[in-house]
């Protein structure tokens, strides 16, 4: 069926659409991270509060992190929350206000004529194994991504993109098919190093087992369905940590008020318990009542059962004095 839509107003509802799909993909961040922030303060509490704080971030050297519901570390085919910020960049990142800033890419221009986004990226930045990073990486991920054969749940991100350009090392450029105001937002995925995993299997290699990424932290340990263990990344290319530190912060937020709600939920369930304590006692002394009672009114039927059959005994004997009295009388009577 043709459609009657404009131009225009076929783009305007495209972009609405976007719209809605960047805003369901921040709620799904949100869950994700709430999970993850749970899995921390059931696995480390308290402790992780302190280690991750904004003042102290720098000296750091060393973050356990729970790990008790992942199996691998894919960010091209899974979402994973906060963890990802940790072991990988993406060329745009969100800060402390969940706004879009430069991460891998410290610029980035938009042609309108031709809906193309060219990303200008930083420089001297090395992959944890100490290889160079480049703008192919980032052809490879979204590529790789895009791959109807790697079955990604983040796909449907970049559907607008009809080309990727590598104009150099670090240059790159993206033409999409319409304009897309959450393509920013898409950027921030983790990219993924095409020297480790061109040819793998992208659904079973184990590099997604033992990941090397960009970023502030790298895999020292994973003790699979306990904890993972990631050392600071002494080559990180941001020296002060500033991303890092502003993604802290807001983890540490977060699960403050996650462990205060856990605090209120103990709370609730303590006043629950004690209130059941008290409803017990209630209907013991209740019970103990309602024995007293039944016992006192065993006694008393106990009491008029022997009263009546005292009674009964003095009317049969009373009887007996009647039959004799008339008897005699009769007698009297015939004589």
């Amino acid at each position: 069926m043709k459609s009657n839509l404009s131009n225009r107003e076929f783009v305007m509802l495209r972009n609405e659409r976007k719209n809605k799909t960047l805003e369901n993909g921040k709620k799904r961040r949100r869950v994700g991270k709430a999970a993850g922030l749970l899995a921390i303060a059931l696995s480390i509490g308290a402790g992780m509060l302190s280690s991750c704080g904004a003042d102290n971030m720098d000296g750091a050297s060393t973050l356990v992190y729970g790990s008790g519901d992942y199996t691998r570390i894919n960010p091209a085919l899974d979402e994973h929350g906060e963890i990802n910020l940790l072991l990988f960049d993406g060329l745009t990142a969100h800060n402390g206000k969940n706004e879009v800033v430069p991460g891998l890419a410290k610029s980035w221009e938009f042609d309108e004529a031709t809906c193309t986004y060219t990303f200008y990226l930083e420089e001297g930045v090395t992959w944890h194994d100490g290889e160079p990073f480049t703008a192919k990486d980032v052809k490879f991920t979204i590529e790789t991504i895009m791959d109807p054969e790697n079955a990604s749940e983040n796909a449907p991100n970049y559907e607008d993109v009809e080309k990727i350009t590598v104009t150099d090392d670090h240059t790159i450029s993206f033409r999409l098919s319409a304009p897309n105001v959450a393509f920013l937002d898409y950027m921030t995925m983790a990219v993924l190093p095409e020297h480790l995993l061109a040819g793998e299997d992208m659904q079973t290699s184990d590099f997604f087992r033992a990941p090397v990424g960009t970023g502030p932290y790298k895999l020292e340990n994973w003790d699979m369905g306990q904890a993972i263990v990631l050392a600071k990344n002494e080559s990180y290319y941001i020296g002060d940590f500033r991303v890092l530190s502003e993604s802290l912060t807001s983890i540490r937020d977060h699960l403050t008020e996650v462990m205060r709600n856990i605090a209120q939920i103990a709370r609730q369930v303590d006043s629950g318990a004690n209130q059941v304590s008290a409803g017990a006692q209630a209907l013991s002394q209740g019970t103990m009542q309602q024995k007293d009672s039944i016992d006192g009114l065993v006694s008393n039927i106990t009491d008029i059962t022997e009263h009546l059959q005292n009674s009964t005994v003095r009317c049969s004997n009373a009887s007996d004095l009647v039959a004799r009295a008339t008897g005699y009388a009769a007698e009297a009577d015939t004589k």
